[in-house]
């Protein structure tokens, strides 16, 4: 939109507000015409992309520069020495350097760095090959899976940083460990293709403070590494991030091999504390869906599972959190390939936190009626412990790749005892799940346990319409179930409650409400109150959870109101809710609520129908606000909320079911307040209408100028601009001597003439808005006498803005 301003100035007249003076000499007469064209314009913004802080720095003085890929217990290095030969014999070699490193007394106190020479890593990835388990820096046992030593050895505080440019390759069968952490505050970075004969890197009991961090461990040619991050207990704070990792030995041990993260007791009756795993990604590189062989000259076909506990592992806080899980393929029933402890009882796991994970197209063991045919099996054995949760993960499969999963998470945990009421302290919450040809929650001998708000796809296992299959599902790999309380030592096998009726209407606030008339099992303990959670479904799943009702109401009840918000976005055009809806019952006798199975389905009579708006009346308004805009439509509920340029209008008032008003709020457009914003309406959780630049903020102000008249020196302001001549002028940079009103001026004289413009705009005799304020622009200041003095490209609120020019008295 322009707006077109024109102020004139003849002789005497003020023009628009504005002040002139003029000489009163013989014959002289100024005409002074401002002509703006008002262009109003919009700003943008941009994010700042989150930096991951760098590690502290650590002095040339205290690194030490590895120049030689040789594997040999030969070599030299000296701290600080940068020093790289091409073609030249190098000797700081990654064992020189970590023997150099482990000899310092003071790294507690005084970083040291190990990292590679500026010239050696400028060239081609460099290899260092071990083909004979000799000359290694520990020849002892490292570890209770059989390794026989450890190539090298971390025994100090450090920092390694390999660039992702330093690899190993292991071509030998035999069981060693590449790396051996056994001290405190080590950060080990950038360690990319690091095979092990069985362990890449092993975390001692003793380390604290260990941080592995950066890199891609794929390997493809010969099948060596059988695990790649091995944890022994009673080690403390460990962190495993932005890592990818897959392709490991299915060997002959089948729990921990093939695992990329193991915990394993090593000798050690202590617990692992504070574990944390975050944006790793574990995957396997074959082709999905294709057929694959795990060959001692290919490992991308092999078992990749992802986080084992073996015998005996005690682990106290394990955080797993935005990590992928993709193309892990099935092996035998022992291969589950997320996360596990299935064959062993002794494993001891607690407050664990497996949330915000994507695990996609992976597979387990193809038996139906093992309840070990999961992506995740947790500890079978003792209670856990503290809370436990597996939250808010995405599990799917296309059936296209991966056909045959039974479960996504299966758990059985030996819970048989005081009629099963032990608390499993486990969580499984808000999850999605998609592509399981069984439960994808299979519960068993868990004792009480919560499961709710989980979600399912169309490609997960259910019993469909309006019976109560899904409700009494008893037993089974491969039922027809989403979740299932596997026999009486899941949940006691509580029975849900179940829809009698299900209706949506509008309430008086515009919220569209599902009602479910609850109906409590037959035999029903009186005593137990329960809450209800609510699902919509399109088809027979439960795709979208609705949320928990706010009141306890105790069995047997017949009638029994539970009432859920319903988002418009499932609502059909004509406002009826599609498909149907279930309930999950959620008993609250112990501390943990106790879950029951899904209930059956039920379609829901009644509308809600959906807000619609046609037009909006009211484009323009001033800055400060208090314009009406007017909507019209149809079905217009309390619901309806307006937001003019992002700010929500005030007040919204509903009039009728096809009319609304909006009073604009003041302008919070930056940096000018004044230009075009955007009209959003919206209607509960979805957007009804947008209107795109549809309002426009204006300040519909004066524009005045003010001329004046100065005597000067006219080589003092030879070859000036008009806007510099109009600076100096006023700064005083240049003498000139104001002509006041009465004063003769002589012909022939030369006399400077000032034009100070301005857009003046006033809110209760205030002025409103400055410089930053798009008032008007394209302004041209022309005089009669002198033509065209100079442009303004932009003028500000209230700001005023000038230029000169020299004419002669005539």
């Amino acid at each position: 939109m322009a707006c077109f301003l024109r102020s004139v100035l003849l002789g005497d007249r003020d023009g628009a507000g504005a002040r002139t003076r003029r000489s009163s000499s013989r014959g002289f007469s100024v005409v002074a015409a401002v002509i703006a064209t008002a262009c109003l314009l919009a700003s943008t913004g941009l994010g700042t992309p989150a930096v991951r802080p760098a590690s502290a720095a650590v002095p040339q003085g205290r690194t030490i520069y590895i120049n030689s890929a040789a594997y040999a217990p030969g070599g030299s290095c000296v701290m600080g020495s940068d020093s790289y030969t091409a073609g030249g014999t190098n000797e700081c070699t990654l064992r020189a350097a970590l023997t150099l490193a482990n000899s310092q007394t003071d790294t507690a106190t005084n970083p040291l760095r190990v990292t590679l020479a500026t010239g050696f890593a400028a060239g081609d990835a460099k290899a260092i090959w071990i083909v004979e388990p000799t000359n290694m820096m520990i020849t002892s046992s490292v570890n209770n899976l059989g390794s026989s030593g450890a190539h090298y050895s971390i025994a100090v505080p450090m920092e390694v940083d390999l660039q992702n440019k330093l690899y190993i390759g292991h071509r030998t069968n035999n069981k060693q460990t590449t790396f051996w952490v056994n001290a405190e505050h080590v950060n080990l970075f950038n360690f990319s293709h690091v095979q092990g004969g069985e362990t890449v890197i092993g975390i001692s009991g003793k380390s604290k403070w260990v941080n592995i961090q950066g890199g891609t461990t794929l390997t493809k040619t010969g099948v060596i590494t059988k695990n790649f991050l091995l944890i022994s207990n009673g080690a403390d704070h460990i962190s495993f991030s932005d890592y990818t990792v897959g392709n490991l030995d299915d060997g002959e041990d089948n729990n921990c091999d093939s695992a990329a993260v193991c915990f394993t007791p090593n000798g050690s009756t202590a617990t692992t504390t504070n574990v944390s795993i975050s944006n790793v990604t574990f995957t396997s590189s074959h082709e999905p869906g294709a057929a694959y062989t795990c060959t001692s000259e290919d490992s991308s076909g092999c078992v990749n599972n992802s986080i084992v506990f073996n015998a005996n592992a005690k682990v106290d806080g394990l955080n797993v959190g935005e990590s992928h899980f993709t193309n892990l393929k099935k092996g035998t029933s022992w291969d589950t390939v997320v996360l596990t402890g299935v064959i062993y009882s002794s494993v001891r796991l607690s407050n664990l936190d497996f949330h915000d994970n994507e695990i996609l197209n992976s597979g387990s063991c193809i038996l139906p009626g093992d309840g070990w045919c999961s992506l995740i099996y947790l500890p079978e054995g003792a209670p856990m412990e503290g809370k436990n949760y597996i939250r808010s993960n995405t599990f799917v499969n296309d059936l296209a790749v991966v056909s045959d999963q039974v479960h996504a998470i299966s758990a059985y945990m030996n819970h048989t005892t005081s009629n099963n009421s032990e608390l499993s302290n486990v969580y499984i919450e808000n999850n999605h799940f998609d592509g399981f040809r069984g439960p994808a929650i299979w519960l068993r001998a868990t004792g009480i346990a919560t499961v709710s708000g989980n979600t399912f796809g169309p490609n997960t296992r259910s019993s469909e319409g309006d019976g109560a299959g899904e409700e009494l599902v008893a037993s089974g790999g491969d039922k027809a179930a989403m979740f299932m309380n596997n026999y009486t030592g899941a949940n006691q096998k509580i029975v849900p409650w179940w829809p009698n009726s299900a209706s949506i209407a509008r309430s008086a606030s515009g919220i569209c409400e599902l009602t479910l008339t609850m109906q409590s099992p037959s035999g029903a303990d009186t005593t137990v109150p329960v809450l209800f959670d609510g699902y919509w479904t399109k088809s027979t799943k439960a795709e979208k959870y609705l949320g928990r009702t706010a009141a306890a109401v105790y069995a047997p009840k017949t009638g029994v109101a539970a009432t859920f918000h319903v988002p418009d976005d499932m609502l059909e055009p004509d406002g009826r809710l599609a498909g149907g809806v279930r309930a999950q019952t959620q008993a609250m006798k112990y501390d943990q609520p106790q879950s029951s199975q899904y209930s059956r389905i039920k379609v829901a009579s009644g509308t809600c129908p959906m807000t619609k708006i046609h037009a909006m009346v009211g484009d323009k308004g001033a800055i400060e606000g208090g314009t009406e805009i007017h909507l019209h439509g149809d079905h217009i509920q309390g619901d309806l909320d307006v937001t003019v340029g992002g700010v929500a209008c005030d007040p919204l008032t509903v009039q009728s079911a096809t009319t609304a008003l909006c009073i604009t709020p003041a302008s919070a457009r930056s940096p000018s307040k004044t230009g075009p914003v955007t009209v959003v309406v919206t209607a509960g959780s979805y957007t009804v209408a947008t209107f795109t630049d549809g309002f426009q903020y204006v300040a519909d102000g004066e524009l005045r100028i003010d001329k004046r008249g100065w005597q000067v020196d006219p080589a003092a302001v030879e070859d000036m601009t008009a806007a510099e001549m109009y600076r100096k002028i006023m700064a005083g940079d240049v003498k000139a001597v104001e002509i006041e009103s009465g004063d003769r001026v002589n012909p022939g004289i030369e006399v400077a003439w000032t034009y100070e413009a301005s857009y003046v705009y006033l809110v209760e005799g205030e002025p409103y808005g400055g410089a930053d304020d798009d008032g008007v622009t394209d302004v041209t200041i022309a005089d009669d006498k002198l033509e065209e003095i100079c442009s303004i490209p932009n003028m500000g609120l209230n700001t005023p803005v000038g230029c000169a020019a020299v004419g002669v008295v005539s």
